[in-house]
Protein backbone atom coordinates (compact mmCIF):
# COMPACT_ATOMS: atom_id res chain seq x y z
CA UNK A 1 0.00 0.00 0.00
CA UNK A 2 1.22 3.17 -0.86
CA UNK A 3 0.91 6.59 0.79
CA UNK A 4 -1.76 7.80 -1.64
CA UNK A 5 -4.00 4.64 -0.36
CA UNK A 6 -3.91 5.54 3.21
CA UNK A 7 -6.17 8.55 3.76
CA UNK A 8 -8.38 6.93 0.94
CA UNK A 9 -8.76 3.89 3.49
CA UNK A 10 -9.23 5.82 6.30
CA UNK A 11 -12.02 8.28 4.85
CA UNK A 12 -13.45 5.01 3.70
CA UNK A 13 -13.49 3.65 7.44
CA UNK A 14 -14.88 6.74 8.50
CA UNK A 15 -18.09 6.32 5.94
CA UNK A 16 -18.54 3.00 6.91
CA UNK A 17 -18.52 4.45 10.89
CA UNK A 18 -20.62 7.53 9.99
CA UNK A 19 -23.43 5.47 8.39
CA UNK A 20 -23.60 2.71 11.42
CA UNK A 21 -24.45 5.96 13.46
CA UNK A 22 -28.33 5.93 11.73
CA UNK A 23 -28.31 2.49 13.11
CA UNK A 24 -27.85 3.69 17.02
CA UNK A 25 -30.45 3.93 19.38
CA UNK A 26 -31.34 7.65 21.07
CA UNK A 27 -30.23 6.63 24.43
CA UNK A 28 -26.64 6.21 22.91
CA UNK A 29 -26.15 9.28 20.78
CA UNK A 30 -27.32 10.78 23.89
CA UNK A 31 -24.75 9.47 25.87
CA UNK A 32 -22.10 9.77 23.19
CA UNK A 33 -22.85 13.57 22.76
CA UNK A 34 -22.62 14.26 26.94
CA UNK A 35 -19.79 11.80 27.69
CA UNK A 36 -17.86 13.94 24.71
CA UNK A 37 -19.17 16.96 26.44
CA UNK A 38 -17.77 15.85 29.57
CA UNK A 39 -14.46 14.74 28.23
CA UNK A 40 -13.98 18.48 26.59
CA UNK A 41 -14.37 19.47 30.31
CA UNK A 42 -11.94 17.38 32.11
CA UNK A 43 -9.45 17.91 29.37
CA UNK A 44 -9.37 21.88 30.32
CA UNK A 45 -8.63 20.51 34.22
CA UNK A 46 -5.26 19.89 33.74
CA UNK A 47 -3.16 17.72 35.98
CA UNK A 48 0.05 18.27 34.11
CA UNK A 49 0.68 20.29 31.29
CA UNK A 50 3.48 19.66 28.56
CA UNK A 51 5.42 22.53 26.60
CA UNK A 52 5.04 21.33 23.32
CA UNK A 53 1.19 20.00 23.75
CA UNK A 54 -0.22 17.01 25.99
CA UNK A 55 -1.70 16.97 28.69
CA UNK A 56 -2.62 14.58 31.91
CA UNK A 57 -6.03 14.98 31.97
CA UNK A 58 -8.99 13.10 33.25
CA UNK A 59 -10.22 13.49 29.51
CA UNK A 60 -9.44 9.78 28.46
CA UNK A 61 -11.94 8.45 30.88
CA UNK A 62 -15.15 9.51 29.46
CA UNK A 63 -13.65 8.14 26.06
CA UNK A 64 -12.48 4.72 27.32
CA UNK A 65 -15.88 4.23 29.24
CA UNK A 66 -18.23 4.42 26.19
CA UNK A 67 -15.80 2.65 23.91
CA UNK A 68 -15.81 -0.11 26.93
CA UNK A 69 -19.26 0.10 27.16
CA UNK A 70 -20.30 0.28 23.51
CA UNK A 71 -17.86 -0.68 21.26
CA UNK A 72 -15.46 -0.56 19.42
CA UNK A 73 -17.22 1.00 16.69
CA UNK A 74 -18.89 3.70 19.09
CA UNK A 75 -15.63 4.19 20.24
CA UNK A 76 -13.67 5.11 17.39
CA UNK A 77 -16.97 7.62 16.16
CA UNK A 78 -16.06 8.96 19.33
CA UNK A 79 -12.37 9.48 18.80
CA UNK A 80 -13.26 11.09 15.58
CA UNK A 81 -15.73 13.46 17.23
CA UNK A 82 -13.23 14.38 20.09
CA UNK A 83 -10.03 14.74 17.92
CA UNK A 84 -10.94 17.84 15.88
CA UNK A 85 -12.99 19.48 18.78
CA UNK A 86 -9.75 19.32 20.86
CA UNK A 87 -7.99 20.60 18.02
CA UNK A 88 -10.22 23.49 17.87
CA UNK A 89 -10.24 24.04 21.61
CA UNK A 90 -6.31 24.09 21.70
CA UNK A 91 -4.77 23.69 18.37
CA UNK A 92 -0.78 22.65 18.24
CA UNK A 93 -0.02 22.37 14.72
CA UNK A 94 2.88 21.71 12.60
CA UNK A 95 1.47 19.98 9.58
CA UNK A 96 -1.21 18.67 8.05
CA UNK A 97 -0.14 14.86 8.74
CA UNK A 98 0.64 16.02 12.28
CA UNK A 99 -2.75 17.15 13.27
CA UNK A 100 -4.35 14.07 11.82
CA UNK A 101 -2.16 12.43 13.77
CA UNK A 102 -2.32 13.85 17.38
CA UNK A 103 -6.08 14.46 17.19
CA UNK A 104 -8.72 12.12 15.52
CA UNK A 105 -6.22 9.35 14.87
CA UNK A 106 -4.77 9.36 18.39
CA UNK A 107 -8.44 9.99 19.96
CA UNK A 108 -9.56 7.03 17.49
CA UNK A 109 -6.83 4.54 18.65
CA UNK A 110 -8.88 5.52 22.62
CA UNK A 111 -11.89 3.12 20.74
CA UNK A 112 -9.53 0.31 20.35
CA UNK A 113 -10.76 -0.48 23.92
CA UNK A 114 -14.18 -0.88 22.77
CA UNK A 115 -12.66 -4.65 21.37
CA UNK A 116 -12.89 -5.69 24.93
CA UNK A 117 -16.57 -4.20 24.95
CA UNK A 118 -18.57 -7.89 25.64
CA UNK A 119 -16.17 -9.54 27.75
CA UNK A 120 -16.52 -9.48 31.71
CA UNK A 121 -13.93 -9.17 34.46
CA UNK A 122 -12.21 -6.58 35.56
CA UNK A 123 -9.06 -8.06 33.22
CA UNK A 124 -10.75 -7.59 30.30
CA UNK A 125 -11.02 -3.83 31.11
CA UNK A 126 -7.89 -3.37 32.31
CA UNK A 127 -6.41 -5.20 29.11
CA UNK A 128 -9.10 -2.87 26.65
CA UNK A 129 -7.77 0.43 28.25
CA UNK A 130 -4.32 -0.17 28.34
CA UNK A 131 -4.51 -1.61 24.19
CA UNK A 132 -6.62 2.14 23.90
CA UNK A 133 -3.83 3.95 25.86
CA UNK A 134 -1.40 1.98 23.86
CA UNK A 135 -2.45 2.90 20.62
CA UNK A 136 -3.34 6.71 21.95
CA UNK A 137 0.57 6.90 23.07
CA UNK A 138 1.77 5.40 19.73
CA UNK A 139 0.16 8.19 17.86
CA UNK A 140 1.52 10.65 19.82
CA UNK A 141 4.86 9.34 19.66
CA UNK A 142 5.54 8.87 16.06
CA UNK A 143 4.11 12.77 15.51
CA UNK A 144 6.47 13.43 17.78
CA UNK A 145 9.59 12.13 16.56
CA UNK A 146 8.74 13.06 13.11
CA UNK A 147 7.43 16.38 13.78
CA UNK A 148 8.88 17.67 17.13
CA UNK A 149 12.29 16.51 16.65
CA UNK A 150 13.39 19.60 16.79
CA UNK A 151 12.83 19.89 20.29
CA UNK A 152 14.85 16.71 21.19
CA UNK A 153 18.02 17.55 23.04
CA UNK A 154 21.49 17.32 21.61
CA UNK A 155 22.28 13.98 21.14
CA UNK A 156 19.18 12.63 21.92
CA UNK A 157 17.35 10.02 19.12
CA UNK A 158 13.80 11.80 18.63
CA UNK A 159 12.06 8.70 19.02
CA UNK A 160 13.66 7.89 22.71
CA UNK A 161 12.60 11.74 23.45
CA UNK A 162 9.18 11.79 21.97
CA UNK A 163 8.70 8.40 23.55
CA UNK A 164 9.77 9.61 27.12
CA UNK A 165 7.80 13.43 26.42
CA UNK A 166 4.70 11.30 26.03
CA UNK A 167 4.71 8.68 28.61
CA UNK A 168 5.26 12.02 31.32
CA UNK A 169 1.86 12.52 30.82
CA UNK A 170 -0.22 10.06 29.36
CA UNK A 171 1.02 6.98 32.10
CA UNK A 172 -0.30 9.02 34.60
CA UNK A 173 -4.07 9.61 32.58
CA UNK A 174 -3.75 6.07 31.99
CA UNK A 175 -3.06 4.80 35.37
CA UNK A 176 -6.28 7.12 36.84
CA UNK A 177 -8.01 5.44 33.83
CA UNK A 178 -7.12 1.99 35.07
CA UNK A 179 -8.47 2.51 38.60
CA UNK A 180 -11.38 4.62 38.08
CA UNK A 181 -13.01 2.75 34.95
CA UNK A 182 -13.40 -0.70 36.31
CA UNK A 183 -15.72 1.02 39.17
CA UNK A 184 -17.51 3.53 36.68
CA UNK A 185 -18.56 0.62 34.10
CA UNK A 186 -20.11 -1.58 37.36
CA UNK A 187 -21.93 1.34 39.04
CA UNK A 188 -23.63 3.29 35.67
CA UNK A 189 -26.32 1.50 34.89
CA UNK A 190 -26.99 0.34 31.27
Amino acid sequence: MDLGTAPHLFWLGICVIIMDVNSMDTRAKVEIGILVALALLLSQIKLLRMPQGGEASLEMVPLLFLALRRGAKVGFLVGLVYGPLKFVLEPVSLHPLQIILDYPLAFCGLGAAGFFAGISGAWAKAAGTTLGVLLRFLCHTLSGAVFFAAFAPKGMNPWLYSSLYNASYLAPAFLVALFLLPYLLRKVPE
